[in-house]
């Protein structure tokens, strides 16, 4: 008699072990998936700024260039 009382509460107190178990894998997962996510802004932050950098490198000769041909053609 007395185990029909107990199996039920056994088996509480087992599950909740086990999420909470589970619920702390899950949170480590998220603290390093977060890490990344910051590592990859972050680079990307980086990557942008070298990359407008560059472009106005290429675009500021070229824009020179098609200024000069204007004027030498006398278009305006």
């Amino acid at each position: 008699m007395i185990e029909y009382a107990l199996g039920p509460i056994v088996a509480a107190l087992i599950s909740l072990t086990y999420s909470r178990v589970g619920q702390k894998q899950q949170e480590a997962k998220l603290a390093l998936a977060e890490a990344r996510i910051e590592r990859v802004e972050k680079a990307v932050e980086i990557i942008d700024k070298e990359t407008l950098k560059k472009m106005m490198a290429t675009i500021s000769p070229v824009a020179k260039a098609v200024i000069s041909l204007q004027e030498a053609v006398g278009v305006q």
